[in-house]
């Protein structure tokens, strides 16, 4: 058997231009090609994609952070709900620094959440509040934003507390 490699060196360019048409012209074949190849070849194509995940870690990771995020570093998930509030990603994050990146109400800082903090609206007049803590946003929903139930649950909570 004759060897490959000096035609297939003589050839290159034609060939991969070849190869690159083919997979242009048949897209569902290629795809069904690739699933087959990774179905037989389970555990290559695993320790293959671990290689490369330990040799390129740092930019996998910050891809993913980055992935989905606005230059305010907002998740645009995110963004529809300000738009909801109605604020800007921009108001947001200087309504954020003017409380110091704390909860309206209970003052915890953002860095003790997992998700972004909330930006509060008045469900009548979709006027912006504020900017809250998950918890705290979810208790005024709980209240129905009625300043009246907030303060019997208060004088209750008060009340309660002589009792134990």
């Amino acid at each position: 058997m004759r060897d490959k490699k000096p035609w297939y060196e003589a050839h290159r360019e034609e060939t991969i231009a070849r190869s690159l048409a083919w997979q242009q012209a048949h897209p569902e074949e290629r795809k069904a090609i690739g699933r087959i190849y990774r179905e037989t070849h389970r555990e290559r194509v695993r320790a293959s994609r671990k290689k490369y995940y330990e040799s390129h870690k740092d930019e996998i990771r910050e891809k993913r952070r980055a992935k989905g995020r606005d230059k305010n570093g907002l998740r645009y998930q995110h963004r529809f709900s300000l738009k909801k509030a109605g604020i800007t990603p921009e108001e947001y994050v200087e309504q954020l620094a003017t409380q110091n990146d704390r909860c309206a109400i209970c003052g915890r800082h953002k860095s003790l959440f997992k998700k972004a903090m909330h930006a509060d609206h008045d469900h009548k007049s979709n006027r912006f509040r504020g900017i809250l803590c998950e918890s705290c946003n979810r208790g005024l929903g709980h209240f129905m934003d009625d300043p009246e139930l907030l303060k019997k649950a208060a004088c209750y909570l008060i009340g309660s507390a002589n009792f134990g």
